[in-house]
């Protein structure tokens, strides 16, 4: 009877341990299943002889998630594993643009394909339809990738080798011939298998979809010199700023931004300090007026930007140094700070040694940790720094100098009731003090690279309120 086809199909989806039963159930309904189909397909199912679809977004969600995070390996056994979605329908159920990696050296053509793509995704075509124009940002990072050339049948190229090489070799047009000379080149060393992936994203300012966006994706061995990024990255910025095919439809574009690479910085510092502002344009008048403010930049008045996260590492690891380093021409060593540190601040020993840890620099959230603990150091001694009446020592006073300045360089990027007004006040406070503590011991206070790396996203900062102010 019916009644025994329920209760059987009850029981079986109660005991038997099949993750889709609420898909079989609404498979069997809509196509008017009886009691009895449905505990057939149900038995199938835990057989695995059935394969029950009609996936909801959320278990593509997961898939998706689990493809971006884990990679292909852990998408399958979860498909296996909790009967969600296998990799090639979570693939045909994903707009994700479709990208192209470059075959050689960057290309134009490329990275129009690559563009195009990025604005015709769902994203970016409801920013180009919005009415409110935005501030774009060009970030760019390396990524470890695995040493194995592929085949790219739509282009009949092979990528995966290193940029730097592309003139050595023919990278399309692949056939057997040119597959034995490209090994053959490989052997002996003229040609090198990509180590790393440079990746190139388009990131939007704004309150949603600011996901970054990528546009490129090169092979690099690392050996690359400043004249070939010069190249490809004005073969970039001249498609992004085409007027017809670029990114004007987003807003306009900011900054280009990087993690502080030495051979990235000589790159950019070329490319976007060549110009100064022009005293005509509308942010003249409201940056012109800004003393020690460094006026120049680069095409369409874009400026270079760091990762101040790195940043945050680079310092700490700095002040960790067991040489030490000098504030004011006094000597601070890593022993007297902590000893300073442990006097004033809730920190336990063993946690106070693990932000002095040089071996853990790649630690953001520890590093503005010690940032932060030698700020309140320099709140204990000073709190009010407008209190004149205060005596401080001078063995006090290089201590409260590194406090404030550890304190108004991070503030503005952990402490959420800042105005914005009150943001841009610490940052210039902080890249002030900055150029004193750096003329008074130039390199004895810290690297030159990680002065000019601070100044140079001090200064985007204020130059990209600026011309939001004028973009809104």
């Amino acid at each position: 009877s019916q009644t025994t086809d329920y209760a059987m199909f009850m029981q079986m989806a109660a005991f038997h341990d099949y993750k889709g039963v609420s898909r079989l159930i609404h498979v069997g309904l809509t196509k008017g299943a009886s009691p009895k189909e449905l505990l057939r397909m149900l038995g199938s199912a835990c057989l695995g002889n059935y394969h029950v679809k009609s996936y909801s977004e959320t278990e593509y969600e997961i898939q998706r998630l689990s493809l971006i995070i884990g990679g292909p390996k852990l998408a399958h056994t979860l498909s296996k594993a909790l009967d969600l979605p296998s990799i090639c329908s979570t693939q045909d159920h994903t707009s994700a643009p479709k990208l192209q990696a470059s075959v050689g050296f960057p290309s134009r053509t490329e990275l129009q394909h690559n563009i195009n793509a990025v604005l015709n995704c769902e994203a970016m075509l409801a920013v180009a339809q919005s009415s409110t124009k935005r501030g774009l940002s060009i970030l760019i990072d390396e990524i470890a990738v695995e040493e194995i050339p592929a085949y790219d049948g739509l282009r009949d190229a092979i990528i995966g080798f290193a940029r730097e090489d592309a003139s050595k070799a023919d990278f399309k047009h692949v056939n057997t011939n040119s597959l034995l000379v490209l090994a053959d080149r490989v052997a002996k060393g003229d040609v090198r298998r990509a180590k790393e992936a440079t990746i190139v994203a388009l990131a939007s300012y704004g309150k949603d979809k600011y996901g970054a966006k990528p546009i490129l994706i090169s092979g690099t061995c690392k050996t690359e010199t400043e004249d070939q990024q010069v190249r490809w990255m004005n073969t970039m910025l001249d498609v992004l700023l085409d007027p017809v095919d670029g990114v004007r439809s987003l807003g306009q574009l900011f900054s280009i931004a990087s993690d502080g690479d030495a051979t990235r910085r000589k790159t950019l510092h070329h490319i976007l300090m060549s110009t100064p502002l022009s005293q005509k344009d509308p942010l003249y008048e409201l940056l012109g007026g800004l003393l020690l403010m460094n006026q120049n930049c680069g095409p369409s008045n874009i400026t270079m930007d760091i990762d101040y996260n790195h940043k945050f590492k680079n310092l700490a690891t700095s002040i960790r140094g067991s040489s030490g380093f000098l504030v004011l021409s006094a000597h601070i060593t890593p022993l007297e700070l902590k000893s300073r540190l442990s006097a004033v601040t809730c920190l336990k020993f063993t946690n106070l040694n693990a932000l002095f840890d040089p071996k853990d620099h790649q630690n953001v959230p520890k590093a503005v940790g010690l940032l932060a603990a030698i700020g309140h150091l320099a709140d204990s001694i000073l709190p009010d720094l407008e209190d004149a009446e205060r005596v401080i020592s001078i063995s006090d006073r290089p201590f409260v100098v590194l406090g404030k300045f550890t304190n108004w360089l991070t503030a503005p990027f952990k402490t959420v009731t800042l105005s914005l007004s009150e943001q841009l006040e610490h940052l210039l406070a902080a890249a002030h003090l900055l150029l004193v503590l750096y003329r008074e011991n130039r390199t004895s206070f810290c690297p030159g690279q990680l002065y000019y790396d601070i100044q140079t996203f001090v200064k985007n900062a204020f130059w990209s309120v600026a011309k939001a102010y004028l973009l809104d």
